[in-house]
């Protein structure tokens, strides 16, 4: 299948839908697409396209932010799937560890050229293929940021445990692990460098370093009062001050919503549990 690139200016923020594909049709599809992982050459580039247009790219190579989307596509991740109920156009988005940058893709769709996506990605050979992503798409709505987020300014110390882009961490978990040291900065300072008027929602992919990431956005947390989005696969995410913990049974992250947020009733209907 040929995929040609649409003009971001032709798209409309995808609709307010329950629709998903039949689960007998999902899993046949995502058996073909193993299928073609398993075969393809390591070298290639996968490339699949969201229902909102927008197109991800990755290498075909376990951890490299390819591979994960190509296979499942949107259902991925719950909150990947259903993150047009959370945006609203002339929203910002801002996604902390944003790997190939699928998040970064549909949020760019969903808040539309009168809205903002900053995606922060500390690793520079994952930078590359985000930038290559919002390249192809032609996004001029997206900033990228190559730096880690955390609690402090300054140099840290970066591992890529088990050789894979996902699994780096400030937390050494591999003792081949390749160190790398990035600059860190708090989302209180990007927010001041990029100088952010609004936050609707935060997505935070830190690999266990949810936590330092919240702690470095105190400011910005309770000055814009944003939706955030936090990974719970390595360490819980202790319940914001404000905030309601929200969570897909099963699912790998968590949301916290601020008390009364319009996005309650959307988690409701949906099935996340409070």
């Amino acid at each position: 299948m040929r995929f040609t690139k649409k003009s971001f200016r032709n798209r409309a923020p995808a609709p307010h839908k329950l629709t998903t594909m039949p689960q007998p049709i999902r899993r046949i599809d995502q058996g073909i697409r193993k299928a073609l992982c398993a075969v393809l050459p390591r070298s290639v580039w996968l490339r699949r396209r969201m229902k909102c247009g927008a197109i991800v790219t990755g290498q075909n190579k376990p951890g490299f932010g390819g591979r994960g989307f190509f296979i499942f596509g949107e259902s991925l991740e719950p909150e990947l799937e259903h993150l047009d109920h959370f945006l609203e156009a002339g929203n910002v988005f801002l996604d902390v560890g944003a790997n190939s940058g699928v998040f970064t893709m549909k949020a760019a769709t969903c808040v539309g050229p009168g809205g903002l996506v900053v995606a922060v990605e500390p690793l520079p050979e994952m930078f590359c293929v985000l930038q290559r992503n919002v390249g192809l798409n032609g996004y001029s709505n997206v900033r990228i940021r190559n730096f880690c987020a955390g609690d402090r300014i300054g140099l840290a110390e970066f591992w890529i445990n088990f050789g894979k882009p996902n699994s780096a961490s400030f937390t050494r978990r591999d003792q081949k692990a390749r160190k790398y040291t990035p600059l860190c900065i708090t989302l209180d300072e990007l927010a001041r460098l990029d100088n952010l008027s609004r936050l609707d929602y935060l997505k935070i992919d830190a690999e266990g370093a949810e936590a330092s990431v919240l702690a470095g956005a105190a400011g910005l947390l309770d000055r814009f009062k944003p939706a955030i989005q936090a990974e719970e696969t390595l360490e819980t995410v202790a319940t914001l001050k404000g905030y309601r913990k929200w969570a897909w049974p099963g699912g790998p992250n968590c949301i916290f919503l601020p008390e009364g947020h319009r996005a309650e009733d959307i988690c409701r209907r949906l099935g996340f549990r409070s």
